[in-house]
């Protein structure tokens, strides 16, 4: 790695809830499975973004055996596959949070439990898929938790966590990242409430997608902004 001027040569980015906002495609898509298989949800379905799937269908479905659930899943994938993904935008001011990061010459990855398929389509068909020197995603061969998608990131790509951030908008983030050694910046603006993301003990918070480039700067004692 070069000299960023930066503690931090790395920055790690969730997708759902923290580059982007994916909730109208995946909440259509999964109400509309549940419904089809006769399990319909009342209430909001903001805490299903981010965890593995296996996790979040048993709490939807703690009745239904595995087969039922992957039942929904299926038809919940197949809608997301044909139009869902495309019901996603990316938060304003991410793209100039990328590019002065880039600039600065910190390397950006993304460490997400969304299927790979949808997550590299999602970030060059919303342009920002060049920002980042890998993606980490769930690649369906096997059961995963993000603690170890962060895991395989960081022994593939060689990376020293010391250096490295985190920036998620679940507790699955913040305690993946703390569990590498990472730190670990919480944001509030995507899914996970205040109060789950108070529970982990982030290294800091950031409000807004402008304000992470100003955590930054706190964090790191550098003049940062987009």
């Amino acid at each position: 790695m070069g000299d960023t001027g930066f503690m931090a040569n790395v920055v790690i980015f969730d997708l759902d809830g923290t580059l982007t906002d994916s909730k109208p495609g995946i909440v259509r898509c999964l109400q509309g499975a549940l419904a089809a298989a006769g399990f319909p949800w009342e209430g909001s379905l903001d805490w299903f973004i981010g965890p593995p799937v296996e996790q979040s269908m048993a709490r939807l479905m703690p009745q239904a055996d595995s087969a039922a659930r992957w039942a929904v899943v299926r038809v919940y994938r197949d809608c997301y596959d044909r139009e869902g993904w495309a019901e996603n935008a990316v938060y304003p001011r991410i793209p100039e949070v990328l590019d002065t990061l880039r600039q600065r010459g910190v390397e950006l990855y993304v460490c997400t439990s969304k299927r790979d398929i949808f997550a590299g389509r999602i970030l060059k068909d919303f342009g920002i898929a060049e920002y980042f020197q890998a993606v980490y995603a769930d690649r369906g061969d096997r059961p995963h938790t993000k603690v170890e998608l962060l895991g395989d990131l960081i022994r593939e790509q060689g990376l020293e966590p010391s250096t490295a951030y985190m920036i998620g908008d679940r507790s699955y983030d913040i305690e993946a990242a703390h569990a590498h050694g990472l730190k670990a910046i919480a944001v509030t603006y995507g899914y996970g409430s205040r109060e789950e993301l108070e529970a982990c003990q982030p290294d800091a918070f950031a409000d807004s997608p402008a304000e992470i480039l100003r955590v930054l700067s706190a964090e790191l004692g550098t003049a940062v902004s987009a």
